[in-house]
């Protein structure tokens, strides 16, 4: 009989750890994965939480027979372990796309695991967002076949046709940025753009990231939505920020203008699915059928106005609409998708141009990253807004 193989994901904090993580899953699909429940339901920000279930996401992919195996330091018992692996949207979206559960040497049946997660996904059904705020962070989750897949504060009707439109969207936003943020106030053309943009990627989802491109239905598959406060203070920067010139540039120029301390502080929003990815369904080719330009090209192209890959009529405006008060704002926009990773930031004193053109690599032109799951937004506003 043969001993299954498995792997362990440990210290997975930083984007540059979880590029690493990426690597690994790569070489080690069809293995079993461990991991500790505590990182699970950890809260690290609203980007490096998306991006450490993005990973988890491919890994799944990947390894879709395979055993998400869970530990704990502080217990081996089935329950205590379960519990706080579901205490956070990653840990729930992780039991719920992985090909089976283990704690220990137990086997876990996917409802029970995910049992421990129904008084989560119950408040985040009903808005509850109390319920839901840890530290400065708040998260809605939606996962495909749950009787709560379809968020109240998220969708008018249980159905994929039933996303709030941007005028609906607009409460939740500003509710999920008042929870994160309770002494920070969004203006309401910014709260416009936000409660766009979560229309159109969520909308977008339910045509395009609930099937592979061959029109196979995935058998899960998720989109999650974090908002949260973030510090950017110079330990921070120099983990995941300060990647390359521009991006160095940028923080020490929005740290300049700060009136009491040199620390970037403001909103962070990340929105994550789990399809093919934008450039591979706008290509309608597998990533590994793609050259790396043609999917840069193919990306960027996904990003300008009015591009929509949308059955119905749609303005494809909503990422425009944001990136335009992002940057009067000051703030950044980053996208990590199939082998991409790349960010558009606008520093003060910059003419930006067309909000939607020059993109620049994340980690810089040369980096070659692993292919992920999805596609990953996030948009960061600095907090109080800056003006001219």
């Amino acid at each position: 009989m043969s001993v299954t193989q498995e792997f362990r994901l440990q210290g997975i904090d930083s984007l540059e750890e979880i590029e690493a993580g990426l690597t690994m899953v790569l070489a080690r699909r069809n293995y079993d994965l461990a991991v500790h429940a505590s990182a699970l339901s950890k809260r690290r920000g609203p980007l490096r939480d998306a991006a450490y279930l993005q990973l988890l996401l491919t890994w799944a992919r990947l390894s879709p027979d395979s055993n998400l195996r869970l530990l704990s330091n502080a217990s081996t018992e089935v329950i205590p372990v379960l519990r706080e692996a579901c205490d956070y949207s990653v840990g729930i979206a992780a039991i719920a796309t992985a090909g089976g559960i283990r704690v220990s040497d137990t086997q876990i049946p996917r409802p029970i695991a995910l049992a421990l997660g129904a008084p989560r996904v119950d408040a985040a059904f009903h808005g509850e967002y109390d319920e839901l705020i840890k530290g400065r962070q708040i998260d809605l989750l939606c996962v495909s076949g749950a009787e709560r897949q379809y968020l109240k504060p998220l969708f008018d009707s249980p159905s994929p046709s039933g996303v709030k439109s941007k005028f609906g969207l607009k409460t939740t936003v500003k509710a999920l940025a008042a929870k994160a943020a309770p002494t920070a106030e969004l203006d309401d053309q910014t709260v416009s753009a936000l409660a766009l943009l979560t229309h159109e990627l969520f909308e977008n989802t339910q045509d395009h990231a609930t099937h592979q491109l061959d029109g196979t239905a995935y058998r899960r598959h998720v989109e999650l939505l974090i908002a949260g406060w973030a510090v950017i203070s110079d330990a921070e920067s120099q983990n995941d920020l300060l990647v390359n010139e521009s991006l160095r540039d940028y923080w020490a120029a929005l740290a300049a203008i700060q009136p009491q301390q040199r620390q970037v502080q403001g909103l962070c929003f990340s929105f994550l699915d789990s399809g093919p990815g934008m450039a591979a369904r706008l290509a309608g080719k597998e990533y590994f059928d793609i050259p790396l330009d043609e999917e840069r090209d193919a990306l960027r192209t996904c990003l300008r106005m009015h591009v929509t890959s949308k059955r119905e009529h749609g303005t494809g405006g909503g990422l425009r609409a944001v990136l335009s008060e992002v940057a009067q704002a000051f703030g950044f926009v980053r996208v990590r998708s199939g082998r991409q990773a790349i960010f558009r930031s606008f520093a003060p004193g910059v003419d930006h141009g067309d909000v939607c053109e020059n993109f620049e690599d994340w980690f810089g032109s040369e980096r070659k990253l692993q292919r992920v799951t999805g596609t990953l937004i996030t948009v960061f506003i600095p907090v109080p807004r800056f003006a001219e």
